[in-house]
This record gives C-alpha cells, sequence and structure tokens, in this order.
C-alpha cells in the first residue's frame, strides 16, 4: 500500500477546486488537509487562517471542522449530547481533549484519577453509562458505542465500528502507542502519552493506515496487545497486536512494532489504574508514565514491511538462488537481535550442556522468571519476551518452581508430551507444529534434548544431523535452547557435549556450563564457556545464584582473573611434565633393559597415567636429553627406549 506523503503539495482542480475560494487554479492542499490559498489573506468563514505561508504569496488555512486544527476552539462549552438516531451516524468530527472536562463518573467507574483528561470524545447516555465517538481515517464520527455502567458494550444501529481519537496526536515526536478500547486509550491519554485506541484487537485497521499516514516517517508506532487468554487456551490479544502491527508496518514509513503490559494486567487501563488510582499525586502520575513508557518501549518487536519479509531470495520453484557478495554484505550488517545478549539470539539455536545437577534447570528457571519484566539476567541485557517451555519434566516441578521464582503467563510449559520416543517423521511434524502454534514465543527450549529428541544413537551423525534440521526451522525469528549433558570425560573447544560432533556443528552457539574449579561445596558460582557464530558471546561468563532465584554475572578477566587462571594452569602442566619425566627416568634405570612406549606407560604409576597424548609428546620431545630411543621394531610403538649413557 502506497502511503501518501503529508507534506506534498496536491493543486487545486476543476474537479476538486480550492475549499478556501473555490479557485480552481493557484491554490493548492497537503494529505493532511492543510489548504494553501492564492486569493484570500485573511480570515475566511468556515476556516481557521494559520497566517502567510514561507512565500507570502500564499496563506496557510484549516477547516474549523478539522481535528488536525490546533488552536481550535467551540463557540460555547459542550453539554451533555442526545444519543445518536438509529439510522444516520453522526459525522461531525471528534473534539480535542481540550474540549472536553474530566468526568469524575466515568473515571471512577473505569478505576482511574478524577484529574485525568478523559481524551475522547463522550456524553452520558440516558439509560446510564457513556456514549463514545468512533472515528475514521479522516477524523469524521462513523459510529457510537454505548458502555453501561455494568460493563455491557452495544454500538448504535447504524453506526461503524472506528477509532477513538484524542487531541495531539500530530504533535511532538514520542511513539504513538496504538491501543485497545477506550479506556486504555483514556489511561494512557491521562498519564499524557500519545494513544489512538482500535475497536478490537485485529479491528480498525483500515483507518488507522489513512489517520497514522500524516505522522512524521520517524515516530515510532507501537501496538499493544491485552493479555486474554481464552478458553481454548489461545491469546487472541497477543495475536491480534501482531496481526495490526504487520498491517501498519506494511501501509507506513514508520518503525512499527507491538508489545504487551506486564502479565499481571489484562491490559494498560489494569496496569496504570493500580499504579495510580489510590495513590492520585503528580509524583504517583510521573512514575507510572515513566515506568509503564519504559515496559512498553523495552518490550517491542519490530516488524518488517512485508517486502522485506518475503523470501526474496528462491526461485520460482522454490529452491534458494545463489547471492551476490553485495546481499551478503547487507545481512551481515543487521544488527543481532538478542533475548538474552551474549547466549541466546533470535534466528540461531543455542545448545547449553552440563553435568547432571550441575544447575542447568536452575538456570533456566531464573531465566524465565526474569523475561516478564526483562533489563538484567546474570549481568547481560534480557529482553521482555515469550517463552514455551518443552519438558521432560513433569508439570508439578515446573510448577513449584513458578510459585517460587514469580514465573509469569508469558511462559507456557508443555510438560512430558510424548509417551515415547518419536519417529523423524513425528519430530519434523512436532516441530512444525510448535512453530504454528507458538507463533509469538521469543524462545523455545526442549528441557532436555535427549529424552525429547528422535535419536538413539548419539554418536551417530547422521542420526543426530537430521535431528537438528526441524529445529534450524523452528529457529525462524525467535530463539531456541537445547539443554543437554556433557561427557563424562569434558572436553574442551566445544568438544565437551556429549555424542556426535554433528551436534556441536549443527548449532549456532554452544554454552557449557560448569563449576567453578577449586570451589568449595555449595558455592554457587558456575562458569558459562561459550562458542559462537554471532559476534558478542563471551568466551567465558561467571554466574552466580542468589536467594531470590536470580543470577549476577560477571566477566573474569575483567579483573585480571584470565592471566591469573593461564599462569596456574601453565604451572600445573609444567609440575606434571616434571613429575612424568622424573617417573620415565626412574622405570628405565630401574629395568636397565630397553623398553618400548607401550611397556613404559604400562608401568607408571596410575596417577600418571591420565593422558596418553601428553605422555607420547613428552617422550618424543626428552629424546637426547632425558633418555635415547634405537631400533624401528618393537611391540606398542616401534621404537625402544633406554637410559642415557651415565644415567
Amino acid at each position: 500500500m502506497r502511503v501518501p506523503n503529508p507534506n506534498k503539495m496536491i493543486p487545486a482542480t476543476k474537479a476538486k477546486p480550492c475549499p478556501v475560494c473555490d479557485g480552481d487554479h493557484k491554490c493548492s492542499r497537503t494529505a493532511d488537509h492543510l489548504l494553501l490559498c492564492g486569493r484570500n489573506n485573511g480570515p475566511v468563514p468556515g476556516f481557521r487562517h494559520l497566517g502567510p505561508a514561507k512565500d507570502p504569496t500564499w496563506h496557510l488555512y484549516r477547516a474549523d471542522n478539522d481535528p488536525l486544527n490546533p488552536r481550535r476552539k467551540p463557540p460555547t462549552k459542550p453539554t451533555e449530547k442526545s444519543p445518536m438516531p438509529a439510522t444516520t451516524p453522526n459525522t461531525d468530527a471528534p473534539k480535542p481533549a481540550e474540549w472536553i472536562d474530566p468526568n469524575p463518573a466515568l473515571l471512577a467507574h473505569l478505576k482511574l484519577p478524577p484529574s485525568f483528561p478523559v481524551g475522547v470524545t463522550f456524553a452520558p447516555h440516558p439509560d446510564g453509562g457513556w456514549t463514545f465517538d468512533e472515528v475514521n481515517g479522516d477524523g469524521e464520527t462513523v459510529g457510537k458505542l454505548h458502555r453501561l455502567a455494568d460493563g455491557q458494550k452495544r454500538m448504535t444501529t447504524g453506526s461503524q465500528r472506528g477509532l477513538y481519537l484524542t487531541g495531539g496526536l500530530f504533535d511532538g515526536s514520542g511513539p504513538v502507542y496504538v491501543v485497545e478500547g477506550a479506556s486504555d486509550t483514556i489511561a494512557l491519554h491521562g498519564l499524557g502519552l500519545t494513544a489512538v485506541g482500535r475497536p478490537s484487537a485485529r479491528g480498525g485497521g483500515a483507518h488507522l493506515c489513512k489517520l497514522l499516514s500524516g505522522l512524521h516517517p520517524t515516530r515510532p508506532v507501537t501496538v499493544v496487545g491485552e493479555n486474554d487468554r481464552a478458553a481454548d487456551g489461545k491469546w487472541p490479544g497477543w495475536d491480534g497486536a501482531e496481526a495490526m502491527a504487520r498491517t501498519l508496518a506494511d501501509a507506513l514509513p514508520n518503525p512499527v512494532g507491538y508489545t504487551f503490559p506486564i502479565s499481571a494486567f489484562k491490559d494498560v487501563r489494569d496496569w496504570v489504574s493500580q499504579l495510580t488510582f489510590r495513590n492520585e499525586t503528580p509524583k504517583a502520575a510521573e512514575f507510572a508514565k515513566k515506568a509503564i513508557a519504559r515496559y512498553l518501549d523495552g518490550g517491542v518487536r519490530r516488524v518488517e514491511p512485508k517486502k522485506k519479509r518475503e523470501k526474496t531470495f528462491v526461485s520460482a520453484d522454490g529452491w534458494p538462488l545463489a547471492l551476490p557478495a553485495s546481499k551478503l554484505i547487507e545481512l551481515a550488517d543487521r544488527p543481532t537481535r538478542w533475548v538474552w545478549e551474549g547466549f541466546l539470539a533470535r534466528g540461531c539455536v543455542t545448545l547449553l550442556s552440563a553435568l547432571p545437577k550441575c544447575g542447568k534447570t536452575t538456570l533456566l528457571s531464573g531465566l524465565l522468571a526474569g523475561l516478564d519484566k526483562g533489563g538484567a539476567f546474570a549481568g547481560k541485557p534480557l529482553s521482555v519476551g515469550r517463552a514455551v517451555v518443552i519438558s521432560e519434566e513433569d508439570g508439578g516441578l515446573w510448577g513449584d518452581r513458578a510459585k517460587e521464582l514469580g514465573i509469569g503467563e508469558n511462559v507456557r510449559f508443555c510438560c512430558r508430551p510424548f509417551a515415547g520416543r518419536l519417529t523423524g517423521d513425528q519430530w519434523e511434524a512436532f516441530c512444525k507444529h510448535a512453530a504454528d502454534t507458538y507463533a509469538d514465543a521469543d524462545l523455545i527450549v526442549f528441557d532436555t534434548l535427549a529424552n525429547l529428541w528422535p535419536v538413539k544413537d548419539e554418536n551417530s551423525a547422521t542420526e543426530v544431523g537430521n535431528a537438528l534440521l526441524p529445529l534450524a526451522g523452528l529457529a525462524n525469528e525467535r530463539a531456541v535452547l537445547l539443554i543437554h549433558h556433557l561427557r563424562k570425560s569434558d572436553g574442551a573447544e566445544g568438544t565437551a557435549a556429549r555424542g556426535s560432533g554433528a551436534l556441536a556443528a549443527g548449532v549456532d552457539v554452544m554454552l557449557e556450563l560448569r563449576r567453578v574449579k577449586g570451589s568449595p561445596a555449595g558455592d554457587r558460582r558456575r562458569c558459562l564457556t561459550g562458542l559462537g557464530r554471532p559476534n558478542g558471546v563471551p568466551n567465558e561468563w561467571i554466574v552466580e545464584r542468589q536467594d531470590d532465584g536470580m543470577y549476577t554475572g560477571r566477566d573474569p578477566d575483567a579483573d585480571g582473573g584470565r592471566a591469573e587462571r593461564v599462569e596456574r594452569r601453565e604451572k600445573k602442566a609444567d609440575d606434571r611434565r616434571d613429575e612424568l619425566r622424573a617417573a620415565v627416568k626412574a622405570i628405565l634405570a630401574e629395568k636397565k633393559l630397553p623398553m618400548t612406549r607401550k611397556e613404559l606407560w604400562e608401568s607408571l604409576p596410575e596417577d600418571l597415567r591420565v593422558n596418553e597424548v601428553k605422555f607420547r609428546e613428552l617422550l618424543e620431545g626428552e629424546v637426547g636429553e632425558s633418555w635415547k630411543r634405537e631400533g624401528e621394531k618393537g611391540a606398542g610403538g616401534g621404537y625402544l627406549y633406554q637410559p642415557l649413557a651415565g644415567s
């Protein structure tokens, strides 16, 4: 959809003459109905004279009924409105917020402070309650909604659904919040935030596209949904907010996204009420404004226009096309969209491995609790989001954790979903089902992977690789976290995860959780070691669980800790090498016979038979210095070793 430029001049024609002077040339107007007349330079009945343009040949006017007229005043203070006739919609333009005095009865009904300006046009209803005007994209009243004191709502016969419009929409430079319903519009407007109300979760899209086309293109537009879970388990407020954001993103040049209130509140009216109704002071209202704006803006999920969302890099028959380097550079320039910075990124699969009972699920639980409010978790920024956990554990265990940590409604659990191990086809179907059913999720977790996926032989690269393919598709637009186990023998450089190396090769980020070396029993500190494709994955990060279940975190290198650890490791390696060298020399001196490598290895004390590779390196590296080597035969190594003369 092409969006009109609000600053583009549209010349007057015979078909559409100038409304001010009725001329068919010399005059013009803009897309937001600002009139430039070349024949008048003073007051004109029915219009507001705004003065000369930059070129004084033209003078600026706005019609008296133009909702964008910033200084329009009523001839008299409005009185109570009579109900709109059943068959004739009222087409009067909505009145700016300053026309309407606060209504104590309405605000008390909404549980909002009595000093709040209502903002939207309304009138008392003869049957009790209130009648709200709904307007179209041009600001013309097209319908009336009756809200009775008992909460019931009904539309006047002949009405059309429209928007709830407040004054000051085109003033300022901050976000415009597109909320659901009149009460949410009043609540945000009362705090001093710019709000437009839509009639329902998915309604009013065409009117919004037209109305908001007059905004400056740099102003963000944020659709605010509601936390309203239906009886069938679906969340229409969430789905509707995302759908509306996609509609606006396709129509407007502005940055568009969607977000939601804290999960404890159904909607923003409930949220504002809790923060201000029982503590009506300017300080409380200012605090509520800052807190709500910070939360809403911090949790925005940006939506790209459809042209950018379309799969433009595939051929007509669906096969991927080779891309020039310039396209790849464009992709590389896009910033990584982190859910948890450094560890969980949208579009990426993260593998978190640890030994049993090391704290994997405990760390996950704290992370899930933090998703409701966002901010920081374990010393790294955490965005507000929704998560789905596919778990091998009983729902009661997760219920206990949710109660203890305050995990909110933004996290859903699918506990013990399978009666037995799935086949490959069933696994692929389940991943597709999860992608469709949990389309609003920012994070999907599999805990633990080994008990959920269809792999029977973890050491089979073919099985592991095939099982990872559906997970890559599931990670589209969201982060996927796989909880797994380390090998008993551990490992380094991303080789510690249990099973085939295809698992480490097939994920985007590898995290390994270990106890801090040398820490005493009961120490809550853990070391997260990271390797990954996205920039920003920390090599090491120390996390520590607090009494409230949350985590703090720090960079172990910040205070020179890495240098100390490297020095300790090098000293330990040198000591072990000296000990091993002395043991080999003692065995050769005692036997006084040439010995093969195998014989020497088997003769070492058990505590030194730890790493045969290091032993071989030592044996070959010390030839000529600590012992001599001769011959090309001998079982278990091919060479024979014996003491140096005189040793």
